[in-house]
């Protein structure tokens, strides 16, 4: 005889207040909180820091620079330039400086460049904007430099314009660029050069020696001294007819002495504007040096 079995049904309908329901909803651990708040705060420097890269490296991968604003006072534009310079040779590129643009540098024959002009505005006064073409070598160094002389500009007008140069100068530069310099540009002095040279005039042996003072940014001013030998007598003024030339410009170091002159030619003087300078303001060393010793001078 089997054992009978009995099954006991639980009724939990009746137990409810029995039973403890727990909340997963709601997380009230302030590690966990803080944990999350940190890694947020990563995600969000992380991004940050890709949007600052991403421009940076895209302008590594382009074939041709935006154009760049090359000074603090807005005054010069680059455009497709190599860091503003601007290749001899190759058409590309254009650099706008006081709403004057250049462009189009090229190599001629004889020794000369050529480049291209074009103001957006006509121009009286070009001279006073103080424009200054450089020359550079392959190495960036500035190898010539000359202040833009065109005497006023026309709107729209196209200009070509001609630098005649010494073979070397020629034949080194590399790239060009546009400058704006103004007097306070040529006060931190750099260098100087010191030329002399002795010529046989009418059996006398007249000894010229030239003292150029350059600035960062070129010739500033150079020293005369000039002495002849063999003079017939210190009543002999060799030099009288230069020296009455000079008294007109207020020099204030000019000396005529018996068989002797010296005097200083200050480039950024006004009152020399009209003189005619051995060099103008900003020519570099290299193009003095070149320049002197091809006409005989001896320089060092």
């Amino acid at each position: 005889m089997k054992q009978e079995e009995k099954i006991e049904i639980l009724d939990l309908s009746s137990q409810n207040s029995k039973i403890e329901i727990l909340d997963f909803s709601n997380n009230d651990n302030p590690l966990e909180t803080r944990k999350e708040n940190r890694i947020l705060i990563i995600i969000i420097i992380v991004v940050l820091i890709a949007l600052t890269i991403i421009p940076s490296v895209s302008n590594i991968f382009s074939n041709k620079n935006t154009p760049i604003i090359t000074n603090s006072t807005n005054e010069i534009e680059s455009k497709d330039t190599l860091d503003g310079f601007l290749e001899i040779g190759n058409s590309d590129g254009s650099i706008t400086a006081k709403k004057v643009q250049f462009y189009n540098f090229q190599k001629r024959t004889s020794n000369k460049i050529t480049f291209n002009y074009l103001p957006e505005s006509s121009i009286d006064n070009v001279y006073s904007l103080n424009l200054y073409i450089e020359l550079y070598n392959n190495r960036k160094v500035a190898i010539y430099r000359k202040k833009f002389d065109v005497t006023s500009l026309e709107r729209k007008v196209l200009g070509i314009y001609t630098l005649s140069l010494n073979e070397n100068i020629y034949g080194e530069s590399v790239y060009a660029k546009i400058s704006i310099l103004n007097q306070d540009d040529f006060k931190t002095m750099k260098e100087e050069l010191k030329c002399t040279i002795s010529k046989n005039v009418n059996n006398k042996e007249v000894i010229n020696k030239v003292i150029y003072d350059f600035s960062t940014n070129g010739l500033v001013n150079y020293k005369v001294n000039k002495t002849v030998n063999n003079s017939e007598s210190e009543e002999d003024n060799y030099f009288e007819s230069e020296y009455n030339k000079l008294v007109k410009y207020e020099i204030t170091d000019l000396v005529n002495e018996a068989g002797s002159l010296s005097y200083t030619i200050d480039l950024l003087d006004s009152k020399l504007s009209d003189y005619n300078a051995l060099y103008t303001l900003g020519s570099t060393a290299r193009e003095v040096k070149l320049d002197s010793e091809t006409k005989g001078w001896r320089c060092e």
